[in-house]
């Protein structure tokens, strides 16, 4: 029988209805996808009464969640590294720019 403390299959955190960290690889959140799953699938407690098709709907959706997630922070380049001697350079060039234009009216 399936773990029966359920109030984890409850919350809106998809990443504690797995049972993983945020920071989990790839592979071991599917893992602990894979092993909800067996154990909650509906057809292993059609008998039980248990809402089984609920806990697993919800097993699910929070896997696609982290799913879509991660699938997002590879899609999002991060932002290019620049040293103060850029930064600085950079924000001379954008104020001389303005005090150019100001100079000109």
């Amino acid at each position: 029988m399936p773990n029966e403390n359920l109030e984890h299959f409850y919350s809106k955190d998809p990443f504690e209805v797995l049972g993983v960290s945020p920071s989990a690889p790839k592979a071991e959140i599917h893992q602990a996808y894979r092993k909800l799953a067996s154990e909650w699938h509906p057809d292993k407690h059609a008998k039980d009464g248990k809402d089984t098709k609920k806990i697993m709907g919800k097993i699910s959706v929070a896997y696609e969640a982290i799913e879509k997630s991660k699938q997002k922070e590879k899609e999002i380049p991060p932002p290019p590294q620049q040293g103060k001697e850029n930064f600085q350079s950079d924000l001379r060039d954008v104020m001389k720019g303005v005090f150019d234009d100001i100079n000109r009216k």
